[in-house]
């Protein structure tokens, strides 16, 4: 299941942070998000005890695979990462990230809100902002 993928990555990347995208489909009219599979950093991705900056090698492609394979049913909602030792919640950096992507998915022919997903030792804490 999602949330223990998610735990055990956290513990395998520990001390550092790690993260990925979250795979699944956004339905507006009942402001439901569907999380149907994640996809872990890709090699590129850079971290360490305070920072995760999640690559992009391969997750174009992997997405499209996906898209592809769905029927574009499913593809790309959201981000997360890991905060092994805190905050208990969004950083600073991540704060000035959600309102990058706020900006950019805004300007999406088919504009979907920011979902990120914090991984902490004490659960998910998930964010969505429109």
């Amino acid at each position: 299941d999602i949330p223990e993928i998610l735990k055990s990555e956290m513990g395998k990347a520990m001390p550092h942070e790690t993260g990925g995208v979250f795979i699944g489909i956004i339905n507006k009219k009942t402001k439901c998000i569907h999380v149907t599979d994640v996809i872990l950093a890709p090699p590129d991705s850079e971290a360490n005890e305070i920072c995760f900056l999640r690559g992009v090698e391969g997750l174009p492609e992997e997405i499209d695979r996906i898209k592809k394979l769905s029927g574009q049913t499913f593809g790309y909602i959201g981000e997360w990462h890991s905060h092994p030792f805190g905050p208990m919640g969004l950083s600073n950096v991540d704060a000035r990230t959600v309102r990058k992507f706020s900006k950019e998915f805004r300007k999406l022919q088919n504009p979907i809100p920011v979902f990120i997903t914090i991984v902490t030792p004490y659960g998910l804490l998930p964010y969505v902002i429109e």
